[in-house]
């Protein structure tokens, strides 16, 4: 069994730096979490709301994202996540263009 021994002299101290650092994590974590939520829903309402073509709303959506990306300096795997947003929509347009050739 471990036992803490306090001394009532002295106050607890925190380690501002590690508390800074995990602070500035969560920011970024919510740059980045909000960031995709706002491309998804941009490129949702462009292409079913507004009746844009899906290619022309997916390059408007990247150059939205790739502008946030650099504005909230959130680096180079940012523009990976882009890539990938935009891979996982081909895949899905792809998998319908083969879906109504075989229907």
């Amino acid at each position: 069994m471990v036992e803490f021994v306090t001394n009532p002299e002295t106050p607890p101290r925190v380690d501002v730096d590690k508390r800074e650092a995990t602070f500035h994590g969560f920011l970024k974590f919510c740059g980045w979490t909000g960031l995709h939520v706002l491309l998804v829903a941009g490129y949702l309402t462009l292409v079913f709301g507004v009746g844009m073509n899906w290619l022309v709303a997916l390059f408007l959506m990247a150059i939205a994202g790739g502008v946030g990306g650099w504005l909230m300096k959130l680096g180079s795997a940012w523009y990976f996540s882009l890539l990938a947003q935009a891979g996982i929509v081909l895949l899905a347009r792809l998998f319908i263009f083969l879906f109504n050739l075989v229907s």
